[in-house]
């Protein structure tokens, strides 16, 4: 009989796969300039995106009781950020499965702020970043 994290936990592939959907869906978004991937190349953010993954990780954990309970999975957010560096909004627009992920994601990136200002080249007076928070027992990665 499989054990609770072999019935919780998707496969690799399974993740890749819906991570690919979640780009499609939120596509448009993107490709009129109103948001970026996180993992995007865009050399104006190259730097702020790089502070912004590295205020991330000093406040980012991994919650206890879901890595005892074998919990992994994949946060998509949607995180909006003044010229300023400072957040105006975070909102969860893909569960990871597990609710303690989720907020876990969305409380680190408020942590975090503020990410500093936003590149002068940076015309906008807001930033909007899709990233992926990614919880899986061997690491956990944003990108």
């Amino acid at each position: 009989m499989p054990d609770l994290t072999a019935l919780t936990t998707l496969p690799h592939a399974t993740v890749a796969r819906l991570e690919t959907e979640w780009r499609q869906k939120y596509r448009a978004e993107v490709e009129r300039g109103d948001a970026y991937f996180l993992d995007m190349e865009r050399d104006i953010l190259i730097s702020f995106f790089q502070r912004f993954r590295n205020n991330v990780y000093n406040v980012w954990n991994y919650p206890l009781r879901s890595r005892e309970n074998g919990e992994e999975g994949t946060s998509l957010l949607r995180i909006t950020v003044n010229r300023d560096g400072t957040l105006a909004e975070v909102k969860l627009m893909e569960s990871a499965g597990h609710p303690r992920l989720d907020e876990e994601a969305i409380a680190a990136v408020r942590k975090g702020a503020p990410y500093g200002n936003l590149p002068r080249a940076y015309e906008g007076e807001t930033l909007t970043i899709f990233a992926f928070f990614n919880y899986s027992l061997t690491r956990h990665r944003i990108y």
